[in-house]
């Protein structure tokens, strides 16, 4: 498995200066290739969350920029839990991934990291 699933959560980006930390935080190192392995939901709450497809040290740089820019945000590694089928349950998650798109990144991720068993 090269890619993991990581839940982010962070302040809405509906404010001017998140918008700006924000840009930041994707533009630079990131390619526009990674952009598109990353699933954005709007929240109506103050903040907002996404989804990432990409490799861990991907994951470190984005993280590592939050940080950097003092952006309070969570983050998990869902990885398992989308393979077992735990995450089915989420809201979040359930709304995210009914955008077509995103729906065919979740597919291609499962299909490529679930394994079949043979008897």
């Amino acid at each position: 498995m090269v890619n993991k699933i990581y839940y982010f959560v962070v302040p809405n980006s509906v404010e001017y200066d998140m918008q700006i930390i924000m840009e930041k935080v994707f533009t630079c190192p990131l390619k526009s290739s990674d952009i598109e392995s990353i699933c954005f939901n709007k929240s109506y709450k103050r903040e907002d969350c996404f989804y990432t497809f990409l490799p861990q040290y991907k994951i470190e740089i984005i993280i590592n920029k939050f940080k950097a820019l003092k952006v309070l945000f969570a983050y998990k590694n869902i990885t398992e839990e989308v393979l077992m089928g735990v995450q089915n349950n989420n809201t979040n998650f359930v709304k995210t991934f009914s955008n077509i798109t995103h729906k065919h990144l979740l597919n291609v991720f499962l299909k490529v990291n679930q394994t079949s068993i043979i008897f």
